[in-house]
């Protein structure tokens, strides 16, 4: 409540508020502080040395909170780190590109006739539109997808995350929809692979059929794990 409380009290004033973040430690060992503190001194004295003022006055406002140990203002340390990713949300975001990459490629090798069967919308549902950056935990996948495709693995996906396809931002959430998708994709891959063999190349070839059966997937509200 107290916490609240100063926070409308600092938007009526008009004071600079930082947040803290979830996981930003609210105790720090002596050694630790102490290489902060060098850090700080470091970058001090080279903002000293190009005349940067601003610069100078923010690191010893940091050697002060770290020298007398203001638990309180840890926090702002640690204002340009990231809460970590679950190693589930990074599974989840690499199985999504690696069932659009596949499902591009179909998308591309079978073509116009494709998508007239398909129907109307189909491609709008089948092709990959980045994550919701207005939701916190969609954005978070957008920052790790466009990571992982600069790595070169999904290369194939990477126009989505240019200017014209504004950087990847879906504008809506979409990891329900990825989520159904991901069923009917996972069913389609277990029926080729019981068809064709676990090493075929072909497994990931998606014909027309296997195109609707993601589809309908996606479409499927009832189909979300």
């Amino acid at each position: 409540m107290s916490a609240l409380l100063r926070g409308a009290i600092d938007g009526l004033l008009g004071r600079t508020t930082v947040a803290a973040t979830t996981s930003a430690p609210k105790s720090l060992s002596m050694l630790d502080r102490q290489v902060l503190v060098l850090q700080h001194e470091i970058l001090k004295r080279l903002g000293a040395n190009a005349g940067d003022t601003d610069e100078v006055e923010h690191h010893q406002k940091r050697i002060e909170v770290l020298q007398e140990g203001f638990t309180t203002e840890y926090h702002r340390e640690f204002i340009a780190i990231s809460d970590e990713l679950t190693p589930a949300d990074g599974a989840l975001t690499m199985e999504i590109l690696d069932m659009f990459f596949a499902i591009e490629a179909a998308l591309d090798r079978l073509g116009d006739q494709a998508l007239g069967e398909l129907g109307e919308g189909a491609e709008c549902t089948l092709r990959f539109r980045g994550f919701d950056h207005n939701d916190a935990h969609e954005s978070r996948l957008a920052g790790l997808a466009e990571h992982l495709i600069k790595s070169g693995r999904w290369s194939r996906l990477a126009y989505h995350f240019d200017d014209e396809h504004e950087g990847g931002n879906s504008h809506m959430p979409v990891l329900p929809v990825y989520r159904r998708m991901l069923l009917g994709y996972q069913a389609v891959v277990v029926e080729r692979k019981a068809r064709e063999g676990d090493g075929a190349f072909s497994t990931h070839l998606f014909d027309i059929s296997d195109l609707q059966k993601i589809l309908d997937a996606a479409r499927r509200p009832g189909a979300a794990r």
